[in-house]
Protein backbone atom coordinates (compact mmCIF):
# COMPACT_ATOMS: atom_id res chain seq x y z
CA UNK A 1 0.00 0.00 0.00
CA UNK A 2 2.90 2.15 0.68
CA UNK A 3 4.62 1.62 -2.81
CA UNK A 4 0.82 2.54 -4.57
CA UNK A 5 0.72 5.70 -2.72
CA UNK A 6 4.13 7.09 -3.15
CA UNK A 7 3.27 6.22 -7.08
CA UNK A 8 0.25 8.14 -6.68
CA UNK A 9 2.19 11.35 -4.91
CA UNK A 10 4.70 11.20 -7.68
CA UNK A 11 2.09 10.89 -10.71
CA UNK A 12 -0.33 13.40 -9.09
CA UNK A 13 2.45 15.89 -8.61
CA UNK A 14 3.70 15.15 -12.24
CA UNK A 15 0.17 15.62 -13.73
CA UNK A 16 -1.28 17.85 -12.02
CA UNK A 17 -1.82 20.37 -14.33
CA UNK A 18 -2.69 18.13 -17.51
CA UNK A 19 -6.60 18.73 -16.72
CA UNK A 20 -8.88 21.31 -14.99
CA UNK A 21 -11.87 18.63 -15.52
CA UNK A 22 -10.29 15.03 -14.92
CA UNK A 23 -7.95 13.97 -12.76
CA UNK A 24 -5.07 12.31 -14.51
CA UNK A 25 -4.73 9.71 -12.00
CA UNK A 26 -6.15 8.38 -9.16
CA UNK A 27 -5.61 5.94 -6.36
CA UNK A 28 -7.97 3.01 -5.74
CA UNK A 29 -7.38 2.59 -1.94
CA UNK A 30 -8.62 -0.77 -2.01
CA UNK A 31 -6.55 -2.17 -5.21
CA UNK A 32 -3.33 -0.65 -3.75
CA UNK A 33 -4.00 0.35 -7.58
CA UNK A 34 -3.70 3.44 -9.99
CA UNK A 35 -6.03 4.20 -12.24
CA UNK A 36 -4.89 6.56 -15.43
CA UNK A 37 -7.42 8.35 -17.16
CA UNK A 38 -6.67 7.97 -21.21
CA UNK A 39 -5.04 9.74 -22.56
CA UNK A 40 -2.95 9.92 -19.90
CA UNK A 41 -0.72 6.91 -19.67
CA UNK A 42 3.04 7.33 -17.81
CA UNK A 43 4.84 5.38 -20.10
CA UNK A 44 3.61 6.80 -23.69
CA UNK A 45 4.16 10.55 -22.35
CA UNK A 46 2.95 11.48 -26.36
CA UNK A 47 -0.36 9.84 -25.75
CA UNK A 48 -2.21 13.29 -25.41
CA UNK A 49 -0.71 14.23 -28.75
CA UNK A 50 -1.81 11.58 -30.60
CA UNK A 51 -5.24 11.44 -29.00
CA UNK A 52 -5.61 14.58 -29.76
CA UNK A 53 -5.13 14.51 -33.70
CA UNK A 54 -3.93 18.14 -34.16
CA UNK A 55 -0.57 16.87 -33.25
CA UNK A 56 -0.83 13.86 -36.66
CA UNK A 57 -2.89 16.45 -38.85
CA UNK A 58 0.38 19.11 -38.21
CA UNK A 59 3.01 15.89 -39.42
CA UNK A 60 0.39 15.25 -42.60
CA UNK A 61 2.06 18.00 -44.66
CA UNK A 62 5.35 16.78 -44.47
CA UNK A 63 4.17 13.08 -44.82
CA UNK A 64 1.96 14.35 -47.97
CA UNK A 65 5.35 16.45 -49.67
CA UNK A 66 7.39 13.08 -48.86
CA UNK A 67 4.97 9.97 -50.42
CA UNK A 68 3.76 13.12 -53.41
CA UNK A 69 5.73 15.60 -53.52
CA UNK A 70 4.81 18.73 -54.32
CA UNK A 71 1.84 17.56 -56.57
CA UNK A 72 -1.23 17.06 -53.45
CA UNK A 73 -2.05 19.10 -50.23
CA UNK A 74 -4.25 17.33 -47.97
CA UNK A 75 -7.23 19.15 -47.89
CA UNK A 76 -9.27 17.36 -45.26
CA UNK A 77 -8.11 15.03 -42.56
CA UNK A 78 -9.81 12.42 -40.38
CA UNK A 79 -8.71 11.08 -37.04
CA UNK A 80 -9.52 7.90 -35.00
CA UNK A 81 -7.55 5.95 -32.73
CA UNK A 82 -7.42 2.29 -33.74
CA UNK A 83 -6.21 0.64 -31.40
CA UNK A 84 -4.80 0.96 -27.32
CA UNK A 85 -2.43 -1.47 -25.44
CA UNK A 86 -1.85 0.99 -22.03
CA UNK A 87 1.86 1.50 -21.49
CA UNK A 88 2.74 0.06 -24.65
CA UNK A 89 0.82 1.54 -27.72
CA UNK A 90 -1.22 3.08 -29.48
CA UNK A 91 -2.67 2.86 -33.16
CA UNK A 92 -4.45 5.50 -35.02
CA UNK A 93 -5.06 6.25 -38.31
CA UNK A 94 -5.41 9.47 -40.74
CA UNK A 95 -8.05 8.84 -43.77
CA UNK A 96 -6.67 12.02 -45.82
CA UNK A 97 -8.55 13.59 -48.90
CA UNK A 98 -5.62 14.79 -50.95
CA UNK A 99 -6.05 17.70 -53.79
CA UNK A 100 -3.85 18.37 -56.61
CA UNK A 101 -1.52 21.60 -56.41
CA UNK A 102 -2.71 22.30 -60.19
CA UNK A 103 -5.47 20.82 -62.15
CA UNK A 104 -8.67 18.49 -60.52
CA UNK A 105 -9.42 15.41 -59.48
CA UNK A 106 -9.12 14.23 -55.85
CA UNK A 107 -7.27 11.38 -54.07
CA UNK A 108 -7.70 9.33 -51.07
CA UNK A 109 -5.25 8.16 -48.89
CA UNK A 110 -4.73 6.19 -45.66
CA UNK A 111 -2.22 6.77 -43.12
CA UNK A 112 -1.65 4.67 -39.70
CA UNK A 113 0.52 5.68 -36.72
CA UNK A 114 1.75 3.43 -34.21
CA UNK A 115 2.92 5.03 -31.04
CA UNK A 116 5.35 3.16 -28.98
CA UNK A 117 6.49 3.25 -25.87
CA UNK A 118 10.32 2.53 -27.00
CA UNK A 119 11.92 2.55 -29.54
CA UNK A 120 10.65 -0.73 -31.49
CA UNK A 121 9.09 1.39 -33.83
CA UNK A 122 12.51 2.37 -34.86
CA UNK A 123 13.32 -1.13 -35.80
CA UNK A 124 9.64 -1.95 -37.36
CA UNK A 125 10.77 0.87 -39.64
CA UNK A 126 13.89 -0.03 -40.64
CA UNK A 127 12.91 -3.52 -40.88
CA UNK A 128 9.58 -2.52 -42.88
CA UNK A 129 12.09 -0.66 -45.49
CA UNK A 130 13.96 -3.77 -46.20
CA UNK A 131 10.67 -5.70 -47.25
CA UNK A 132 9.33 -2.92 -48.99
CA UNK A 133 12.59 -2.56 -51.22
CA UNK A 134 12.67 -6.67 -51.51
CA UNK A 135 12.39 -8.38 -54.91
CA UNK A 136 9.09 -9.98 -54.20
CA UNK A 137 7.26 -7.06 -53.34
CA UNK A 138 8.34 -5.49 -56.90
CA UNK A 139 8.32 -8.91 -58.07
CA UNK A 140 4.28 -8.62 -56.98
CA UNK A 141 4.45 -11.34 -55.17
CA UNK A 142 3.52 -10.31 -51.78
CA UNK A 143 2.09 -7.03 -50.91
CA UNK A 144 3.39 -5.14 -47.87
CA UNK A 145 2.43 -0.89 -46.56
CA UNK A 146 4.27 1.36 -47.40
CA UNK A 147 6.67 2.56 -44.76
CA UNK A 148 6.98 6.66 -44.49
CA UNK A 149 9.03 7.55 -41.94
CA UNK A 150 9.90 6.99 -38.08
CA UNK A 151 9.93 9.87 -35.35
CA UNK A 152 11.90 9.28 -33.43
CA UNK A 153 10.86 11.99 -30.37
CA UNK A 154 7.70 10.69 -30.13
CA UNK A 155 8.36 7.45 -31.25
CA UNK A 156 5.88 6.74 -33.64
CA UNK A 157 5.96 4.52 -37.03
CA UNK A 158 4.32 6.07 -39.75
CA UNK A 159 2.89 3.44 -42.28
CA UNK A 160 0.86 3.59 -45.65
CA UNK A 161 -2.74 1.93 -45.18
CA UNK A 162 -2.84 -1.08 -47.60
CA UNK A 163 -5.96 -2.11 -49.00
CA UNK A 164 -7.11 -6.30 -49.11
CA UNK A 165 -7.56 -8.73 -46.36
CA UNK A 166 -6.06 -8.87 -42.67
CA UNK A 167 -4.75 -12.54 -41.76
CA UNK A 168 -7.30 -12.51 -38.82
CA UNK A 169 -9.66 -12.39 -41.69
CA UNK A 170 -7.98 -14.76 -44.53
Amino acid sequence: AEDASARYAKAAKQWAKASADVAAVSMLEDLHTLAWTFPHDRKLPALALVADGAWAAAAVPQLVRGRWGAAYRARQISHTIQGYFPEHSCTFSEKIILSPVYGVGERFWMLFGKLHADDAGAASFTNMRTLWESPARHRGLVSYARPLAYDAQHHVLWQEGITGTTLDHA
